[in-house]
């Protein structure tokens, strides 16, 4: 009589570890895909209470708020007070302009 060996073969444990690690990389890239989402569908929403301050701005003023050709792009930051939780900071770190 032989006596039976319990447990995996290399090829088993090759063969699960296979399907971790794909399982496991499908997940990463789902994540990352639902971050940028995340934040692209972020800065939509502040883009359009941006664009709402603005026209508040030029119902109360009858204009938008001016720039001159010389100057930088315009800072948004009148609009801090005119928008309650607006972050005049990107989801990626940068400021509107």
């Amino acid at each position: 009589m032989t006596a039976r060996k319990n447990g995996f073969t290399i090829l088993e444990l090759l063969g699960v570890m296979a399907i971790i690690a794909i399982l496991t990389g499908l997940g990463v890239k789902g994540y990352s895909l639902a971050r940028r989402q995340a934040k692209e569908s972020r800065a939509k929403a502040d883009i359009e209470k941006i664009r709402l301050a603005l026209d508040e701005f030029r119902v109360e003023f009858g204009r938008y708020p001016e720039q001159s050709e010389a100057a930088p792009p315009p800072r948004l930051d009148f609009l801090t007070n005119a928008v309650e939780g607006l972050e005049l900071i990107d989801p990626w770190g940068e400021s509107y302009r």
